[in-house]
């Protein structure tokens, strides 16, 4: 039985990544890479009512300051009596990153030097690289 790590990809705090980004970095790292013993899955960004949810949380916890949350509405000319499930989406995801992908690693098949390789072209692309099992920021460019 093969062993894979998995770990996710987030784009950095403070940059509003677009839409499509984990599929565009998915098409990049395909591109840019031909190992089979590590593969790159992106996801598509969407939003939904756990977003507002977390938004609640993250303010009321202190993560992130109403004004802070004041100030995005006026860069973004957002009525802050209206902030909605997609704002609250955006605004998340500026002040924490968001994951955009994951990296699956076929730990018996893949070499160090490949595994470095990949770390320093997510390292490049101004990438994060979590361990979503230990909670842990693995790469911070």
């Amino acid at each position: 039985m093969e062993s894979i790590l998995e770990l996710e990809i987030w784009s950095r705090p403070g940059v509003q990544a677009p839409e499509c980004f984990g599929k565009e970095i998915e098409n990049g790292f395909a591109r840019d890479f031909d190992c089979k013993a590590i593969k790159f899955y992106g996801l598509y960004w969407c939003f939904g009512r756990v977003d507002a949810e977390i938004l609640k949380f993250c303010l009321e916890q202190g993560e992130v300051s109403i004004a802070d949350l004041h100030a995005y509405c006026l860069t973004h000319e957002i009525n802050v009596d209206s902030i909605d499930e997609e704002v609250a989406a955006r605004f998340i995801d500026l002040s924490f990153g968001r994951c955009i992908g994951w990296l699956h690693v076929d730990v018996g098949s893949v070499l160090f030097c490949e595994m470095e390789r990949v770390f320093e072209w997510v390292y490049d692309n101004q990438l994060v690289v979590v361990d979503p099992v230990c909670e842990a920021c693995v790469l911070y460019p």
